[in-house]
C-alpha cells in the first residue's frame, strides 16, 4: 500500500510539473518503477461506467503485473516456502 500511495503522490507531483512546463525525466522514470496506481485510478471511471477502454492504457498495468508475477515465481523456484 505504501508503494501505491507513493505512486499516486508522485503522479500528482509529476502532473503539476508537466502542466507548468517543467517536466523532469527522472520523475517520469521513477513512475515506471512504482506500481501503476495512477494508471488504475484513471481506468476506474471507464470500467465502472462500462465504457470501452483504450487497450494502450491497459498495457502498463498488465505488463507490470506480469513482471511481478514472473519475479515471484522465479524467487519461489529458488527458495520455496518453508525452507
Amino acid at each position: 500500500m505504501l508503494l501505491v500511495g507513493a505512486d499516486l503522490a508522485l503522479d500528482r507531483y509529476a502532473t503539476t510539473l508537466r502542466a507548468a512546463g517543467q517536466g523532469n525525466p527522472i520523475v517520469d522514470a521513477a513512475q515506471y518503477l512504482l506500481p501503476p496506481g495512477h494508471a488504475l485510478v484513471t481506468l476506474a471511471g471507464p470500467f465502472a461506467r462500462g465504457i470501452v477502454v483504450d487497450p494502450n492504457a491497459l498495457v502498463w498495468p498488465i505488463t507490470f503485473g506480469a513482471v511481478c508475477l514472473t519475479a515471484a515465481l522465479l524467487l519461489l523456484r529458488r527458495r520455496p516456502f518453508g525452507t
